[in-house]
């Protein structure tokens, strides 16, 4: 299983910390078809480093505006990342990654871990 629709080809990811991101994901299996995530949850955790035992950010699927699957049968969803998850984090380099839990429990690293990079803005709205 892959997922690397939202990815470039450095598996990346950058916000300017305090606003508004949307990542679109597109889950497919090794013959790169479309990975059917019907009763399954999807997990995005970003960390500082690998050995954090908590998460900075933890979105899961069972909370629809955390991530919505917004096509079960197409392998798609949407990960939600709003002004509070990044307003108080370091402008810095963290650590991401995306999993699917399956409804029998199988579990499957999508991506990661990768990048995901916070930078400063001149106006930080409260």
């Amino acid at each position: 299983m892959t997922g690397t629709s939202y990815l470039n080809t450095t598996n990346s990811l950058s916000i300017v910390r305090g606003t508004t991101k949307t990542i679109s994901l597109t889950i497919t299996d090794e013959a790169g078809d479309a990975f059917d995530l019907t009763d399954a949850t999807i997990w995005f955790s970003v960390k500082k480093t690998l050995a954090d035992v908590n998460p900075l950010i933890l979105k899961k699927s069972d909370t629809p505006t955390d991530i919505t699957i917004t096509s079960a049968r197409e392998g798609t969803a949407e990960i939600y990342l709003i002004p509070s998850d990044t307003f108080d984090m370091d402008v810095r380099e963290y650590l991401f990654d995306v999993w699917v839990v399956t409804a029998t429990g199988a579990r499957y690293l999508v991506t990661g871990p990768s990048t995901l990079e916070i930078q400063n803005s001149v106006t930080r709205i409260q």
